[in-house]
């Protein structure tokens, strides 16, 4: 005869299983990861600079987050302070969080449209679950990519002429590059800070400092 579970043992053992059963079906981390991988080739395809990718990778990563934390309503989103409709698709929102964020960003791409179709295909939700999530990871990335639109990045590059003067910058070997990485890039509003100079140190002291001097001769001593 089987043994029976006493009543003790019987009520916490019922609430775990109606809890896995109740318990919002995970979404794999590679639809995550996935859009993250796709990023990470563009930058390196394109041989795109450290500055503009950091950027491409935080507007991807914010507009990931919203969308997420609208579907779970877990966390506080970081701009789209809004909550997706009952009964969306996690899957959904960021397959097309993704692709809508990638495409604003580099254009049409086979790979994108490629990984979002696995991504929708994958997905076991209802048909309006899935319609529900497009929409709405569409909508946050969207917002995103409006939102970081005019904060100067596209700016950035601008003219820059090496003045020739000691302590200021100059063109470095081995490429002698007569322009530095985006001068412009200090004007870009930040994701967080209130300004890009909200944390920014003074500068270094100038050439005739007694501090210069210190230093200077520190690192030749230690060179030697």
């Amino acid at each position: 005869m089987p043994s029976v579970l006493p009543q003790s043992k019987l009520m916490p053992v019922c609430a775990a299983l109606l809890a896995a059963v109740l318990a919002p079906k995970p979404v794999a981390a590679d639809f995550l990861t996935d859009w993250n991988t796709q990023a990470l080739t563009q930058i390196r395809t394109t041989s795109m600079d450290p500055l503009y990718a950091s950027r491409d990778l935080a507007i991807l990563q914010v507009a990931m987050y919203d969308a997420i934390s609208g579907v779970s309503r877990q966390d506080n989103s970081f701009y789209v302070h809004l909550n997706a409709p009952d009964g969306t698709s996690m899957g959904a929102t960021m397959a097309a969080a993704g692709l809508q964020v990638m495409t604003s960003l580099y254009g049409s791409n086979s790979a994108f449209t490629s990984l979002y179709d696995a991504q929708i295909a994958s997905l076991t939700d209802s048909p309006a679950a899935i319609s529900q999530g497009i929409t709405w990871g569409s909508s946050v990335a969207n917002s995103i990519t409006s939102f970081r639109a005019t904060d100067g990045a596209a700016f950035s590059d601008t003219p820059f002429s090496a003045s020739g003067v000691q302590g200021e910058w100059a063109p470095t070997p081995p490429a002698f590059g007569s322009q530095p990485l985006r001068p412009g890039w200090a004007d870009v509003v930040p994701f967080a800070l209130n300004t890009g100079s909200q944390f920014r140190p003074n500068g270094p002291p100038t050439l005739d400092a007694s501090a210069y001097t210190a230093s200077f001769n520190q690192v030749k001593s230690l060179g030697q």
